[in-house]
């Protein structure tokens, strides 16, 4: 924590799927590693993998930008991590090669996770496929303080914040979410869409939403 692992320039993006404590130290711009050829997450087109998250990133208020994916989203899972004081700007994600149920900037949050003084603007998140929001499924943790600004999200089945609480496994804590001049695109308008609860799992499961 006390020597963190400082991202200065979009091809050590790579390093996010370690246990790591990050920081940014300048603003990351994704555009040619993603939908360029020679860039390195390219990938034939589809651009970036998600990775899975086990660490804590510290944005510093830098933004990390122009992100292009097929494969739904920039995190897989993340799981008992911390990511906060950072911005999304212009990503352009979508589910064409995703073969998975949720789709998001994060599709599956869990373990006591934080989400905190984020911005998402100028994005696009298109899931023909799958469901969608800004998370896909969150098991447990909190958000705080999520701010969406000129944004698309669209798909199958869509929520703006979280499209399912599938199964909280102990509590999840949601308040301070603001949405401005973006767009919600399905049959289903939602904030938080499913919450589901499987009746044989025991445990604590408080949802706690506010502000």
């Amino acid at each position: 924590k006390d020597d963190p692992f400082v991202i200065r320039k979009s091809s050590e993006m790579k390093y996010l799927n370690n246990n790591y404590h990050f920081e940014l130290g300048d603003d990351i711009d994704m555009k040619y590693e993603t939908t360029n050829i020679y860039g390195d997450f390219y990938n034939s087109g589809r651009g970036w993998n998600p990775v899975d998250f086990n660490g804590h990133i510290d944005g510093k208020g830098y933004k990390i930008s122009n992100l292009y994916s097929e494969n739904g989203s920039l995190f897989n899972n993340v799981n008992n991590s911390s990511i906060k004081n950072i911005s999304f700007d212009s990503f352009n994600l979508n589910d064409k090669n995703s073969n998975v149920s949720f789709n998001g900037i994060i599709r599956n949050f869990n373990n006591e996770s934080l989400l905190s003084n984020v911005l998402v603007i100028n994005s696009k998140i298109n899931c023909e496929k799958t469901s969608c929001g800004l998370i896909g499924n969150m098991l447990d943790g909190s958000i705080n303080n999520v701010h969406v600004n000129k944004s698309n999200i669209n798909g199958s089945n869509t929520s703006f914040l979280v499209s399912n609480l599938n199964n909280p496994i102990n509590k999840i804590d949601i308040k301070n979410v603001f949405v401005n001049d973006s767009v919600l695109s399905n049959n289903n308008y939602y904030l938080i869409d499913k919450i589901s609860i499987n009746s044989n799992l025991a445990g604590i499961r408080n949802i706690n939403i506010s502000d």
